[in-house]
């Protein structure tokens, strides 16, 4: 059976194609989230920019469709919040995707500490490794 247009479909078709569409954009936000503070081993740190890009498209979808279906206002609220949640995602993965030779090495180190204080000096050797990077960037 052919789905019908939602600019011609009934309120009830509206609102139950908004919320899917909500219910995806949630589900895309949380596992870039989870992606995100949980140690992965490398490249894998990537793959939260790619499906907070996923969750940008389908927010602003979800935001169009649940302008037709009138939905409340609080469940707006929370997809523009969560949409600039999954943009800030976008950016910061952009970023070490950007610095992939230093964080290459950095999670090299935090795989071969074994103590805090080994831990310690791989996040000191990431920050000037990568204010280093960043000066010779543009040469």
């Amino acid at each position: 059976m052919p789905t019908p247009d939602l600019d011609t479909a009934r309120p009830e078709q509206r609102t139950r194609a908004a919320s899917r569409t909500v219910m995806w954009f949630a589900l895309v936000l949380l596992a870039a989230l989870w992606l995100s503070v949980v140690r992965v081993p490398w490249p894998l740190p990537l793959v939260p920019g790619v499906l907070g890009l996923v969750a940008v498209v389908l927010g602003v979808l979800a935001l169009v469709r649940m302008r037709g279906a009138r939905l409340g206002a609080s469940m707006t609220v929370l997809v523009v919040v969560g949409t600039v949640f999954a943009a800030g995602l976008v950016l910061l993965t952009s970023v070490q995707a950007v610095l992939w030779p230093v964080y290459s090495e950095f999670y090299g180190c935090l795989d071969r500490a074994l103590t805090h204080q080994a831990q310690d000096t791989c996040f000191s050797e990431l920050e000037q490794r990568t204010q280093t990077y960043l000066l010779n960037f543009g040469r």
